[in-house]
C-alpha cells in the first residue's frame, strides 16, 4: 500500500495523478490510496497511517506546501520507518529516501533564457511552451540503510546523485 499525498489547494492536479496511479496498480502490484492533506497534522496523520499499515508514501510536487512541513515530515518518516519518494531533490537531500522529478536547476536556467528573450522584445505569445527536459533520481543511502532497505543496483546505476 502506498499513499499519494497532495494538498488540493496547492496541487489541484493531485486527483489526476491518483487516477493514473490507480490505473497502474495491477502492473505495480501495489494498492494506491490518494491522501488529501491540508496541514502539518494532516501530513503526520498520513505518515502514522502508513506506519500502521506497513505502507509507503509518494509526495506530489505542490509549490511549497510540503516544504514548510519538511523538517517535521522527514523526522516523523524516519521515526516511524516509513519510506517516501518525493518529486523534488531537496527532500532526499534532507533525509527523505528518494526523489524523482524535474531538474529544477535546469528549469531555472531555461526560464532565464525566456526572460532574456522577453527583455529583448520577443512577444510572449510567440514563445513556445516548454516542459522539463531533464529529470533526476536522487537516492539517500543513509536513509535506505536506516529503513533496512536494499536499493537495487539498477536504481543505483540510474541515479544522478547518491547521498
Amino acid at each position: 500500500m502506498a499513499a499519494l499525498l497532495f494538498n488540493p489547494e496547492s496541487a489541484p492536479y493531485g486527483p489526476f495523478y491518483v487516477q493514473a496511479a490507480h490505473q497502474m496498480e495491477s502492473r505495480l502490484g501495489l494498492k494506491i490510496a490518494g491522501a488529501s492533506v491540508r496541514s502539518g497534522p494532516g501530513i503526520a496523520a498520513a505518515i502514522e497511517t502508513a506506519a500502521r499499515t506497513g505502507g509507503g508514501l509518494v509526495v506530489l510536487p505542490d509549490g511549497g506546501f510540503f516544504g514548510t512541513h519538511s523538517t517535521m515530515a522527514i523526522a516523523l518518516l524516519a521515526q516511524r520507518r516509513v519510506p517516501a519518494i518525493f518529486a523534488v531533490r531537496f527532500y532526499a537531500s534532507n533525509g527523505g529516501l528518494m526523489s524523482y522529478g524535474a531538474d529544477l536547476t535546469q528549469q531555472f536556467r531555461d526560464g532565464a533564457g525566456y526572460v532574456d528573450r522577453l527583455l529583448r522584445g520577443a512577444d510572449i505569445s510567440t514563445l513556445p511552451v516548454q516542459f522539463a527536459t531533464r529529470f533526476e533520481l536522487v537516492i539517500n543511502m543513509k536513509t535506505a540503510r536506516a529503513l533496512g532497505l536494499t536499493v537495487p543496483n539498477r536504481l543505483l546505476l540510474d541515479a544522478e546523485l547518491i547521498e
